[in-house]
């Protein structure tokens, strides 16, 4: 199974890194929540605070809800 946003496996989400070694661009579908390397550069990026509020946002459409 893949995650239906980014088609990647559950622990090596879709990421753009720059040359130092920052995400600059990834998928934050909550498929990937709980599966990625602790304190690793693409978990910061899952976790962020505008990542959290695109899932909730996602999952609130799906239910419904507002935006």
């Amino acid at each position: 199974m893949s995650c239906p946003t980014c088609g990647k496996h559950r622990d090596a989400p879709y990421r753009v890194y720059d040359k130092r070694g920052k995400v600059t661009q990834g998928c934050v579908d909550d498929y990937h929540t709980g599966h990625l390397i602790t304190h690793s550069e693409s978990s910061y990026w899952h976790n962020r605070p505008e990542a959290k509020k695109i899932r909730a946002s996602l999952k609130a459409m799906l239910k419904g809800g507002k935006k």
